[in-house]
C-alpha cells in the first residue's frame, strides 16, 4: 500500500510541474507571438512609438532588433509604447501576453489597444482578441479607433483579428476601426466580429470601414450576424461602409443578401450565390446538401441531450454535420434564418441546421 501512495504521489508531482512548465512558459524571452505588425522606422534619434495601452495585464513583445522586453500594466490608463532603434527600415514587431482588465471608458484614449494615426504601421496579422479577449467576468475590450488614420497600412484584414472577444458588445467597441485606412485591400473577412451577439450598442459600428476605398467585393453575409436586428438604436451602424470600395450591387452569380441593417449600409449590398436547390437539399455556398430534421428533439428548450459533433468537411470549407444515431445532416452557416436551429459549434462559429423544427 505504502509502494502504491508513492507512486501516486510521483505521478501527480509529476503532473503538477508539468502543469506549471505550460502555465510559466511565457516569458519575455519565451513568449507566444499572438499579433505581429511592421512598421517603417525612419530615425534613430528618438524613441519610436508602437502603440498606445490602456489595459491592465502582463505583455510580452519582440520588438524586431534582436531585443525584447516586458510590460507589466497595472492601470487602464492610456500609456505610450515606444522603443529606440539603432537603425531605420522595416521592423517586424511581436507581441503576446494577456489582459486582464480594461477602462470603462468610451474616449479614444481608452482603446485597449490603439495605433491611431500611425503612419509608420504598413501591415497586420494574427489575433488582437487573444491578447486582449472578453475577460471572465464579461468586461469587453475596447478597439475604438485602433487603426484608424493608418494611411499607410496595407494587405487584406486578418480574419483571426479578434478572436477570443465573444458576448454582448459594448458602446463604441469597433468604432472607427479601420477609418479613412485607403490601403487595405480585398474583403472583409466574413468572421471578423463572429464572436460577438446580442444588442446593438451606441456606436457600435459607426464609421468602422469609413473611406477605405481599397476594400473590394460586397459585405458578407456574417458579418453582423450575432447582432440582433432589434431594438435598432440609431448610431449603431451609421456610415459603417461610407465611402468604401465595396459593391452597390451582387455580381453575377449571386443575389442580394437581406442583413436588416441595409438602411445604414450608404448603399452597399451583401450578397449570397444564387443557386437553386432541389426539394430535401439546401444551398451552402456554391453547392447543395440534403437536410433533415429531427423535430422537437433538437429544440433548446426541451434540455434533451443530443449527439453533436463536427469537423471540417474538408478543412478548407466550414461545412459542419451533426450525427443522431444513423442519420447524418449538413448544418449550415446560415445568418438570418428565421426557423430551425442554430448550435454554437466548439469552434465559435453559430450554425444552423436547415429544415429542422
Amino acid at each position: 500500500m505504502q509502494v502504491l501512495k508513492r507512486i501516486i504521489f510521483a505521478v501527480v508531482f509529476a503532473i503538477g510541474i508539468l502543469f506549471r512548465t505550460s502555465v510559466y512558459a511565457e516569458d519575455q524571452n519565451n513568449f507566444e507571438a499572438k499579433f505581429t505588425f511592421t512598421i517603417n522606422v525612419t530615425s534613430t534619434r528618438n524613441n519610436t512609438t508602437l502603440f498606445k495601452l490602456a489595459a491592465t495585464g502582463t505583455f510580452y513583445i519582440d520588438y524586431g532588433d534582436g531585443s525584447t522586453g516586458t510590460i507589466n500594466s497595472t492601470s487602464t490608463s492610456q500609456q505610450t509604447i515606444s522603443h529606440k532603434y539603432s537603425s531605420t527600415g522595416t521592423k517586424t514587431v511581436k507581441l503576446g501576453g494577456l489582459a486582464t482588465g480594461y477602462s470603462t471608458g468610451t474616449e479614444e484614449s481608452d482603446a485597449s489597444i490603439n495605433f491611431a494615426d500611425m503612419t509608420t504601421i504598413t501591415s497586420i496579422s494574427g489575433s488582437l482578441g487573444r491578447i486582449f479577449p472578453t475577460l471572465s467576468n464579461g468586461s469587453q475590450p475596447l478597439f475604438k479607433v485602433t487603426f484608424a488614420d493608418c494611411t499607410n497600412l496595407a494587405g487584406t484584414i486578418p480574419e483571426e483579428l479578434f478572436d477570443g472577444v465573444t458576448g454582448t458588445p459594448r458602446a463604441e467597441m469597433f468604432r472607427s476601426l479601420f477609418y479613412n485606412d485607403t490601403k487595405l485591400t480585398g474583403s472583409i473577412p466574413a468572421g471578423l466580429f463572429s464572436g460577438i451577439s446580442g444588442n446593438q450598442q451606441t456606436n457600435l459600428f459607426r464609421t468602422t470601414f469609413y473611406n477605405c476605398s481599397g476594400l473590394s467585393s460586397f459585405i458578407p453575409p456574417e458579418l453582423f450576424a450575432g447582432i440582433n436586428t432589434s431594438p435598432t438604436v440609431s448610431t449603431a451602424f451609421q456610415n459603417v461602409f461610407q465611402n468604401s470600395g465595396l459593391v452597390t450591387s451582387c455580381p453575377s452569380g449571386y443575389k442580394k443578401y437581406t442583413t436588416g441593417f441595409e438602411s445604414s449600409f450608404n448603399n452597399k449590398v451583401s450578397c449570397e450565390p444564387d443557386v437553386t436547390c432541389s426539394t430535401g437539399y439546401a444551398a451552402y455556398g456554391t453547392e447543395c446538401y440534403r437536410t433533415c430534421s429531427f423535430g422537437s428533439k433538437f429544440m433548446v428548450s426541451t434540455g434533451l441531450s443530443y449527439d453533436i459533433f463536427g469537423e471540417s468537411e474538408p478543412s478548407s470549407n466550414p461545412k459542419m454535420h451533426i450525427k443522431l444515431g444513423n442519420t447524418e445532416c449538413f448544418v449550415f452557416s446560415k445568418p438570418g434564418a428565421s426557423s430551425g436551429f442554430n448550435f454554437k459549434h466548439t469552434d465559435g462559429q453559430t450554425y444552423h441546421l436547415v429544415g429542422a423544427n
